[in-house]
């Protein structure tokens, strides 16, 4: 499952596929949530095997490239990890202190900006590589 290569074409229909469920997980939780209360929202759980989904979409458009899960966990949660000191600021905070939290969130969407164009926009290796074989080739060969 999580073994082999995505083209960039097969990682955006498979995210478009899985941001439709998605949707109709939400929808379908607001309802419930409506209807019969807190515990409407039994629904939501299906919002897990939605994202785990998406990761390993990621994982294998990451193996496309060359790149391993070390660099899925990069892309993840390092944005997170580098926004994180500007969130935990407090109002009183010195002009030093205010910069420093202010470069490392830009630092954390120049990572963001940077895993979207890897992730989804950049060709893969050609040929075989560690992962598996060449989806295009695969492909062109059907």
């Amino acid at each position: 499952m999580t073994r082999g290569r995505l083209t960039p074409l097969q990682y955006w229909r498979l995210q478009l596929r899985l941001m439709l469920a998605l949707a109709v997980v939400a929808v379908v939780t607001c309802l419930a949530t409506i209807a019969g209360g807190w515990l409407g929202a039994a629904p939501c759980l299906f919002a897990i095997p939605i994202f785990l989904a998406g990761l390993i979409a990621g994982l294998r458009r990451l193996h496309d490239r060359g790149k391993g899960v070390v660099w899925l966990a990069i892309f993840t949660l390092g944005p997170a990890a580098l926004a994180a000191p500007a969130r935990l600021i407090e109002r009183g905070a010195s002009a030093g202190l205010m910069l420093g939290a202010l470069l490392l969130a830009l630092a954390g969407l120049l990572l963001t900006i940077w895993a979207w164009i890897e992730i989804g926009f950049l060709r893969g290796q050609k040929g075989p590589n560690r992962y598996g074989p060449d989806p295009r080739a695969l492909s062109s060969a059907a």
